[in-house]
Order: C-alpha cells, then structure tokens, then sequence
C-alpha cells in the first residue's frame, strides 16, 4: 500500500523542486520532511495542511488517503455572462468582446492544467519503464 510519504514524492518530482525548497515554503525546519520520508514516521498535520495549501491543485483526499484522482479535476466553465454572440466571437478569434480578460483566464487556467497532466504522464511513464525493468 502506497504511504503518505510516496504521494509527497510524487509531489515533489512533479513540482520538480527539493525536499529543501518544500520544508521551506512550508516553514518546516531541514530535515523534518526527508526524516518523514526516510523512515516512515509521522507527519504533523501542519506540515499536511501547509502542503496542500501551496499545492491546491493535488487533491487532500488523495494526499491523505490515497483514494481518488491525484490531481482535482477543475474544469473551467463557461460564465454566465457570455452571451453566444460572444463565444462565437471568442471562437473566431476576434478580439472585440467585453470578456476578453476572462477568456484569456480560462486559456491560461487551460494551459495550466494541460501542463500539469503532460507532467503526470510523464511521471508515470517513467515509472511504469522503471516497474517493467525490474520485473525482467
């Protein structure tokens, strides 16, 4: 069964930092989080909640349990402001709407998030390769 200190790894590699840099943002002294993750031992639900506040886009249940989708799933909808002459304006690429400021967040959310998946496949099948080498 998969622990805690697994999925901070995975975290951690996906975010491409240091176990350093990530007791730092958290404000955790060196060498709290790679003792947790060398040995197994418990980590203090402050360092658990400082995590998933800096890394909103993990999901808690999954940090915390293993259970569901590693990543949340939020998918950008569509404001009820648009008026469809606006999303065909939006569609054409025409940039004379009065949403064009949102629009443009919804892409950049977009982008973000087509990212972050590249990176878990990535992620993924590295270690999928790496499972299959170990098993020849």
């Amino acid at each position: 069964m998969e622990k805690i200190s697994d999925r901070l790894i995975k975290i951690i590699n996906l975010e491409e930092i240091s176990v350093r840099s990530l007791e730092q943002r958290i404000g955790c002294s060196n060498g709290v989080l790679s003792k947790f993750m060398r040995s197994g031992t418990d980590i203090g639900s402050t360092w658990v909640a400082k995590i998933i506040e800096i890394f909103p886009k993990y999901s808690a249940e999954w940090f915390l349990t293993g259970n569901g989708n590693m990543i949340k799933h939020e998918n950008p909808s569509i404001p009820d402001n648009y008026k469809k002459k606006d999303l065909e304006v939006m569609l054409t690429g025409s940039y004379d709407c009065e949403n064009c400021l949102t629009k443009d967040d919804l892409i950049a959310s977009l982008r973000q998030q087509i990212e972050l998946q590249s990176k878990l496949i990535s992620h993924l099948e590295a270690a999928k390769r790496s499972e299959e080498r170990g098993s020849i």
